[in-house]
């Protein structure tokens, strides 16, 4: 059971990091954006993890 919760835990660090990722990339055009963008990501990751 533990190790299939590893697998989902790293799957979804992963998948948020590939969206902080493009939201540095986005932030690079649309700047005021990005920063919203990142405090709503951030608080999911941390919620989620």
């Amino acid at each position: 059971m533990s190790s299939v919760k590893e697998l989902n835990k790293g799957a979804n660090t992963h998948t948020y990091l590939a969206i902080d990722l493009l939201q540095i990339a986005l932030g690079i055009f649309y700047k005021k954006k990005f920063v919203y963008n990142q405090h709503s990501i951030s608080s999911g990751f941390n919620i989620h993890y």
